[in-house]
């Protein structure tokens, strides 16, 4: 008997995106030698006796820890101290394991940052923009979609936490140009802006429409169901989730019911009790994904949708900056209803997570659970792999998308008529 309900009460777990927290800039505050102390015991309880991802050993945690322990002890700043620790929880190699400072946190809540404006990506040369969210410092500067930045104030850019600072303050960026190859300096001021992008509804043409879902973390689901609706008379919908970093799987799952059937699974949540029970009975290896979620009784499912569902063609758009459960809808809406995935290979950064609250204001964001597809794919550390490539274009949507006349291309092929 397949437990709906459960599965459907895990799926309200949030599971954040990848790109938000590269864009929160606190202002700094002191941390003393005891505080530290105290917040490492709690991480060690966290990481050594919550968290939990088939195939990753968390019991290693003191180790990684320990090869930090000369940054954090010099550490005097809130945000010193949360960059060494994440180094040290970037060692596990999972997605959704982030450390954040209360202004940090306190941001998330409000929706509002101060930064650059950019979705960062870590790339050899540097960190690759992304995208460039609008009315943001970035886009004055005149940044875009597929520059790389090789430097931050004149060093190597290893990550993307040397974009933090405070409302005000300039940083100086050695900028690779996508669309020139030169390398450029260029001085950007941060400032506050909003990182909540609003979903939109844009036809195409009068046969197909288009729906930007640009987050789950944060969703109108009035406004979304309304597009729905409007959507009813066209014969094809094209989702594009492309820089959608994911967020709550209550939001996901939301979606998913005004286009997927509520009686069939999309997947399987990994649990600790579900992998322990099946090593247990079947003697099996704990990292054989499909194999577990096979023997697992407990699905998940699309939310039922009573008022609209989009019964036409269905197609995808995702990228680089598609993660978690944005990867999930794409990769279910491929299964269930057949759609074709464009675009490029997705984030691969799919795992149930939550943000406990710590001392002094601090979070920790651990994972506590995986998912497979109905299919038996494991999206974490693989993502979406789509059916036809598209570049991502600097203006999304635009008149010359790569994605959206891929999709019209692939319309055509399956022979619907479609009118200018």
């Amino acid at each position: 008997m397949i437990l709906k309900a459960i599965a459907r009460g895990l799926a309200a777990t949030a599971a954040l995106g990848i790109v938000l927290a590269a864009q929160a800039q606190p202002k700094d505050t002191q941390l003393t030698d005891t505080a530290k102390d105290e917040l490492l015991s709690q991480l060690d309880q966290v990481m050594t006796q919550w968290a939990f991802v088939p195939g990753v050993d968390f019991s290693k945690w003191p180790d990684y820890l320990s090869a930090k322990k000369d940054d954090i002890k010099k550490a005097n700043s809130s945000v010193a101290f949360t960059r060494a620790v994440n180094q040290a929880l970037e060692k596990f190699g999972a997605s959704h394991i982030v450390f954040s400072t209360p202004q940090e946190a306190t941001m998330m809540r409000s929706e509002k940052t101060v930064g650059i404006g950019i979705r960062p990506e870590k790339v050899k040369e540097g960190v690759l923009i992304r995208a460039v969210l609008p009315n943001t410092p970035a886009a004055k500067a005149k940044l875009e979609a597929g520059d790389i930045i090789t430097k931050i104030d004149g060093k190597v850019a290893e990550d993307w936490a040397a974009l933090k600072g405070e409302k005000g303050t300039k940083v100086n960026l050695t900028v690779k140009r996508k669309a020139t190859g030169r390398v450029e300096v260029i001085s950007v001021t941060r400032e506050e802006f909003s990182f909540r992008e609003p979903e939109a509804l844009k036809w195409v043409n009068s046969d197909v429409a288009l729906l930007r879902i640009p987050s789950f973390m944060f969703f109108d689901r009035e406004k979304v169901e309304g597009f729905v609706k409007e959507s009813q008379k066209a014969k094809a919908v094209i989702v594009d989730l492309r820089n959608n970093g994911g967020g709550q799987v209550l939001h996901l799952l939301t979606l998913c019911g005004y286009f997927m059937p509520d009686d069939k699974p999309m997947g399987t949540w990994l649990t600790r009790s579900l992998v322990n029970n099946y090593v247990k009975e079947t003697k099996g290896n704990p990292t054989d994904y499909q194999k577990i979620a096979e023997f697992s009784k407990t699905k998940l499912y699309p939310f039922k949708s009573d008022k609209v569902k989009y019964k036409g063609e269905v197609i995808v758009l995702v990228n680089g900056g598609t993660g978690s459960a944005a990867e999930m809808f794409a990769a279910g809406a491929r299964d269930v209803l057949g759609a074709k995935v464009i675009g490029s290979k997705s984030a691969g950064a799919v795992l149930a997570s939550v943000i406990r609250p710590l001392k002094y204001g601090y979070t920790i964001q651990y994972p506590f659970q995986d998912y497979v597809t109905v299919k038996g794919l494991r999206l974490e550390g693989n993502g979406v792999v789509p059916d036809m490539t598209a570049s991502t274009p600097q203006e999304l949507d635009g008149p010359d998308d790569p994605g959206i006349k891929a999709s019209l291309t692939v319309l055509k092929e399956k022979g619907i008529a479609l009118k200018d």
